[in-house]
């Protein structure tokens, strides 16, 4: 089995984004929550690794102009000692791998807060964001990023990428980290709302959530185009309860719901 097929499980078309035509096409790439995995795992060690990864996204960029490449974040897991090592060499696999936005993840913050911001400022080159984790009453990190794809021409989509954490992970955070706290990710968008309708045209949510918490996100902010929901073992069972797939794409409104696959198994593909 090739990597091609492992890492590459879904393409779809965002349609009526925008009414334009003169508006350039572009490609959302999406993947992470590694939880520690950073080689290939799987009865054969066929599904994984950051190697075969960083094969396809190249690829793809090869196949399609005007990417964007987004990582869900939960690069690590809890309980593991080694949780700051394996975190310092797979920001240096990103970093190569080129990733334009990176989520953090509730896995990331069993890391002290000032160590993470320590590690991410040996890799300016990787945004990390984050609207709704709190220290001291202030953001303990970049809300959003405003990307503007392609960069170099008059002719561009300007695309806001924002990192949210659901409110139900605050406990788990607060074990590693007592000075954090995770505000409401509805009262986080409504404070940029009109920051993110002024500097962009396309709203993407790099989203740490059970499925049904991103429908309602969708439901209630319907100017959201895509939500890229973050699986772990919650929101797996949830979405198999549903009868869905990795795959399969859920809309509300106009706003286009997927989800990333756990353990870095695959690449998301959004055209």
């Amino acid at each position: 089995m090739t990597s091609l097929i492992i890492f590459l499980c879904s393409l779809f078309v965002v349609t009526g984004a925008f009414a334009n035509s003169d508006i350039l096409n572009f490609t959302l790439l999406y993947s992470g929550d590694e939880q520690g995995l950073l080689t290939a795992h799987g009865c054969d060690q066929q599904i994984g690794g950051l190697d075969h990864r960083y094969t396809l996204i190249k690829s793809l960029y090869d196949k399609r102009a005007n990417v964007l490449n987004l990582h869900t974040g939960n690069i690590i897991v809890q309980f593991d000692s080694n949780s700051e090592l394996i975190y310092q060499i797979a920001l240096e696999a990103l970093s190569v791998i080129s990733y334009d936005v990176v989520s953090l993840g509730p896995g990331d913050l069993c890391l002290p807060v000032d160590s993470l911001k320590a590690l991410h400022a040996n890799h300016p080159e990787i945004p990390f964001v984050c609207a709704n984790l709190e220290e001291k009453n202030a953001l303990a990190f970049v809300p959003y990023i405003v990307s503007q794809v392609p960069f170099d021409t008059v002719k561009s989509v300007k695309i806001a990428v924002v990192g949210l954490i659901e409110k139900e992970y605050e406990f788990e955070i607060k074990a590693y980290n007592p000075s954090l706290s995770v505000t409401e990710p509805g009262m986080a968008l409504t404070n940029i709302k009109d920051e993110l309708e002024r500097k962009s045209d396309f709203v993407v949510v790099l989203f740490h959530a059970p499925i049904e918490k991103a429908q309602k996100l969708a439901q209630t902010f319907s100017w959201l185009d895509v939500i890229i929901v973050s699986q772990d073992e919650q929101t797996i069972a949830f979405t198999e309860e549903l009868g869905k797939k990795n795959n399969t794409p859920i809309i509300v409104g106009k706003t286009i719901i997927v989800t990333s696959a756990p353990k870095g198994e695959s690449v998301g593909v959004l055209d």
